[in-house]
């Protein structure tokens, strides 16, 4: 089902640049899109969307850092999946985003 604004939360921690609300606003509307976190370089929660969850910050930069260190130090494209979803987490300069999809 597709993500709409009355059951997107909004995070908005004071300071937070309107372009990345912005973004992450549009990458929750795509089709199959059923949440999305973003998370900045301290792994601290810049937004969450719909099925994405703020609780999941630190372990989302945990994962990307992680993964970096495996493949020497490119940001590989991660991808955690399961019977109702994939998470697919990418690490760009400064921002984490977890991207959730419906299976």
């Amino acid at each position: 089902s597709p993500v709409t604004t009355s059951n997107m939360s909004e995070l908005k921690p004071s300071g937070m640049d309107d372009a990345v609300i912005a973004q992450l606003d549009k990458i929750a509307a795509q089709a199959g899109v059923t949440g999305v976190v973003a998370v900045g370089a301290q792994g601290l929660c810049l937004g969450a969307r719909g099925t994405g969850s703020s609780k999941t910050a630190g372990l989302i930069s945990m994962l990307a850092s992680d993964a970096e260190a495996l493949s020497n130090g490119e940001a590989p494209l991660i991808s955690v999946e399961t019977e109702s979803q994939r998470i697919v987490i990418k690490r760009q300069g400064d921002i984490t985003l977890a991207i959730h999809k419906s299976v």
